[in-house]
């Protein structure tokens, strides 16, 4: 899990530099795998199983929001 949580939180800080430094191409490589790194942490945690799906459940539909609103264009909202 110390593996994990230390991956997320380099994503992170790359994600936030990269927004801050104007820098589109770090923003946008590392804004797909913050979530599915959040997952991993939320399902190692001291959860029960019904926590766990609900958890996986919003934090899927959160990253595909987000993935979708990547995409060019006002198609989506």
């Amino acid at each position: 899990m110390q593996k994990l949580t230390l991956a997320f939180g380099v994503l992170l800080a790359i994600h936030i530099a990269g927004l801050l430094a104007n820098l589109p191409l770090a923003a946008t490589l590392t804004k797909p795998l913050l979530v599915p790194c959040l997952v991993g942490l939320v399902w190692l945690s001291h959860r029960t199983v019904l926590e766990h799906g609900l958890m996986a459940a919003a934090l899927f539909f959160s990253w595909l929001g987000d993935v979708l609103l990547m995409r060019p264009g006002e198609g989506f909202f």
